[in-house]
């Protein structure tokens, strides 16, 4: 049977029933914060997204949100956009779940990232920035790294920006804190405008030729042809699909700059 209960908030009480999911409310969408910003681990508000959800208001198409209490307010986990639209549309009270837990901003940025992957598709970056709030030891590899090296990690590539975030993460989660500067250092050598040089293919490629080859070798070749070259070349001789597997990535570089063909990148099956 299901049982009553209240819960204190900075705006009033609120009641609701307990179940499996949480506590079931229905509460004023005006009530509700996002943990978003520059600092927060939500995505980018979308006002324009809002107001389409708003103007397009409908009950049957409304899901319920997700929230956790922390210090006296309602923090939206899921649903940051079908809260704005309601606040936007007039609606009075909104279907809520609270997961009434311990108040942990932690625990909010992790039920987020759980959520989003299975609602919406997240771009890396998003889980790359609410992953550090939940404390994952691969997003906080990457940006230690990073901010020793002067990298900023961003979305869209751009000269000094990482944007294969999520080859990066695998390749600190691979081989920690000191492969992952190896691989970035090797990377920062090409061309300040070559943009591809933090590419997937290209971060996955070097990180293999260092388990075989040290940061020196790889890198005083880098010096001598491009990510973009690199890039084109095995895209071209691996049918297209990219550096399938170029632990051969230094042997590569060196024969490239001997005037000689370039060796066929060979699949390993």
């Amino acid at each position: 049977m299901l049982k009553e209960r209240t819960i204190q908030t900075k705006w009033g009480n609120v009641s609701g029933w307990e179940t499996p999911f949480g506590l079931v409310v229905m509460v004023n969408p005006k009530w509700l914060d996002v943990d978003n910003g520059d600092k927060g681990y939500q995505r980018e508000f979308d006002r324009k997204w809002a107001e389409y959800i708003a103007r397009n208001w409908s009950a049957r198409k409304f899901r319920p949100i997700n929230l956790r209490l922390r210090q006296g307010l309602l923090y939206v986990t899921n649903g940051q956009h079908t809260a704005n639209a309601a606040v936007l549309a007039g609606v009075d009270e909104v279907l809520a779940i609270v997961n009434n837990g311990s108040e942990s901003r932690q625990e909010e940025a992790r039920e987020y990232v759980s959520m989003q992957r299975d609602v919406k598709r997240m771009r890396p970056y998003d889980t790359y920035r609410a992953s550090l709030i939940a404390g994952d030891e691969d997003a906080l590899i990457l940006r230690k790294v990073t901010n020793e090296l002067g990298i900023t990690v961003g979305p869209k590539r751009a000269p000094g920006v990482l944007s294969a975030i999520k080859a990066a993460r695998d390749i600190a989660l691979d081989s920690g804190e000191e492969g992952l500067r190896a691989t970035l250092d090797v990377s920062m050598v090409w061309n300040e405008d070559d943009l591809d040089r933090f590419k997937y293919e290209v971060l996955m490629g070097i990180s293999k030729a260092l388990d075989a080859n040290s940061a020196a070798i790889v890198q005083a070749n880098a010096k001598r042809t491009s990510a973009h070259t690199l890039f084109t070349t095995a895209n071209s001789e691996a049918a297209g699909k990219g550096y399938v597997t170029i632990s051969n990535i230094a042997a590569i570089l060196g024969k490239k700059r001997r005037n000689g063909p370039a060796p066929s990148v060979i699949r390993e099956g």
